[in-house]
């Protein structure tokens, strides 16, 4: 993924889902979807890692995916998760602020 090889990374993440599940591994799938720009791939092993793993990286990354797919009611869940699992992540703040936003805005508020 260093290399911005995200094909080759996501094959061999791939493989070793299919050895085991981990939540870095789904986290890592999820991610080389999202820089390929293969949005509604990436949702999945997202949702799931953010399962596995009480870390706020994923649901992060799962806001910012259902952002990008118009999945506004997610965005917002999954920046709520990411921030609560990290409050005081200004970074954290501003996704689950843009995600509310975005919604408000669909709602037309």
């Amino acid at each position: 993924m260093g290399a911005g090889k995200f094909e080759e990374a996501l094959e061999l993440f791939q493989k070793s889902r299919r050895l085991g599940i981990h939540f870095k591994t789904l986290e890592l799938i999820g991610e080389c979807f999202m820089r390929l720009g293969r949005w509604d791939e990436a949702v999945v092993p997202l949702a799931a890692a953010s399962t596995l793993n009480k870390g706020a990286r994923a649901p992060s990354l799962l806001a910012e995916t259902c952002l990008k797919t118009g999945r506004l009611h997610e965005a917002v869940d999954a920046a709520d998760l990411a921030f609560a699992r990290q409050p005081h992540n200004r970074r954290l703040l501003a996704l689950k602020e843009e995600a509310d936003r975005a919604l408000r805005a669909d709602v037309g508020e």
